[in-house]
């Protein structure tokens, strides 16, 4: 009976080991870049210029919040300034973990405090042809910042 025991709490903890993001983090992804875009309230190319922490998460005391300042090369939906601030979180479904201050982005943002995640069908632009002709080619050229 220990040696059940044992084996079955060997067993679970490989499971554990071996869970990726993608394990952790269910929910309705965009299916396309144009699905993702009708979601947002706001559009955007930008380059993260800070990332700060701003608090515990009141719905998850085990995570932080953490606001992500983006310097602005073009707009889509709902914006128009050279500058936006996006709460982010570290939970399974956050984005915060995969963004660095240089990276650029485009961010799909929901809420009224403006926040995104996993869920929000951003784009880091890796390889900037590519990656800007997928966009570009979903959503057109976008507008420079005001």
């Amino acid at each position: 009976m220990k040696q059940s025991i044992y084996l079955l709490g060997l067993g679970c903890a490989a499971i554990f080991m071996h869970s990726t993001v993608a394990d952790a983090c269910r929910g309705p992804f965009p299916q396309s870049i144009r699905e993702a875009y009708d979601k947002a309230a706001v559009v955007f190319a930008g380059r993260v210029a800070e990332i700060t922490e701003k608090g515990v998460h009141r719905q998850l005391p085990q995570s932080k919040i953490y606001e992500a300042k983006f310097q602005v090369s073009r707009w889509w939906k709902g914006g128009g300034g050279r500058e936006i601030h996006i709460l982010l979180d570290d939970t399974s479904c956050g984005v915060y973990r995969f963004m660095k201050n240089g990276d650029e982005w485009v961010i799909f943002g929901a809420g009224s405090p403006r926040h995104t995640s996993l869920l929000s069908g951003n784009i880091r632009i890796t390889e900037p042809g590519k990656d800007w002709r997928k966009v570009e080619d979903a959503l057109g050229k976008g507008e420079a910042p005001r």
